[in-house]
């Protein structure tokens, strides 16, 4: 079988991850975790979500971007990507409407990118963080020999992974600095929940909607929080809820 030259090495992955000094012990093991479900990630997000929840958050994310995309020839960046379960049917959706659309995928996870790369070589992928947004693209032009990721975006899009970060701020910040003065962010996750097993009290890894929107305040002018009806995030017959989040007119810099 012949080589795919898109796939990404280990070796060059674990390369940009050092460089970032992002390999955490939070990271490493977020890595193992998602290096063994990478191959069956698309199912087990169905899994969570079942397929109309999949369709109501693409459909609500992909009608964020047709509302407030500010040109036809937009570069749009899905931090956090992984196997691309959502980046891939957003950009379907999208290109039936606009034609000249070019789709970026990051994430820490090499094994999930390459998931994605099987499934659409068209969408340009690269491993890196979001805290540290601007020195990962910066990386992967390196190595790439080439202008493989603009300097900034007209959005940036984030889907089911705010609730893994460790510094959310730190994120946000990283990402106004990658927008363009007129572009946008689009957030969605699932809010936290408490529940007993085992004997012991445990938190899904949700984040709360009002927690990240306060944050979010300080960096984006504009900021709107939808509740998406219908939509729930199912682990272990645990039901949270799914919220979809607006960030315009961003603040280089943050407020002070």
């Amino acid at each position: 079988m012949a080589e795919n030259k898109l796939l990404i090495p280990d070796e060059t992955a674990l390369f940009i991850l050092n460089k970032l000094d992002a390999l955490s012990p939070h990271m490493k093991k977020n890595l193992e975790k998602f290096k063994e479900e990478a191959p069956e990630r698309d199912e087990i997000v169905r899994g969570y979500f079942g397929e109309s929840g999949i369709n109501k958050i693409v459909s609500a994310i992909a009608d964020s971007l047709r509302k407030n995309l500010p040109r036809k020839n937009a570069d749009i960046l899905d931090v956090g990507c992984g196997t691309g379960t959502f980046t891939r049917r957003i950009k379907k959706e999208l290109l039936q409407e606009f034609h000249t659309l070019t789709f970026y995928g990051l994430d820490p996870t090499w094994h999930m990118l390459n998931e994605l790369l099987k499934k659409d070589p068209e969408i340009i992928c690269g491993v890196g963080i979001i805290e540290k947004l601007k020195e990962s693209l910066e990386l992967n032009n390196k190595l790439a020999g080439t202008t493989k990721f603009p300097q900034t975006f007209d959005a940036i899009i984030s889907t089911l992974a705010f609730h893994h970060l460790e510094n959310i701020e730190l994120a946000l910040s990283a990402v106004v600095n990658c927008l363009k003065p007129d572009g946008f962010m689009v957030i969605c996750d699932t809010e936290p929940y408490d529940y007993e097993k085992n004997g012991e009290t445990k938190e899904h890894h949700g984040i709360i909607a009002e927690h990240l929107a306060t944050m979010a305040k300080k960096y984006f002018r504009e900021v709107k929080t939808t509740k998406l009806k219908d939509t729930t995030c199912c682990v272990d017959d645990l039901i949270s809820t799914v919220f979809v989040m607006e960030l315009k007119n961003p603040i280089i810099g943050g407020r002070s």
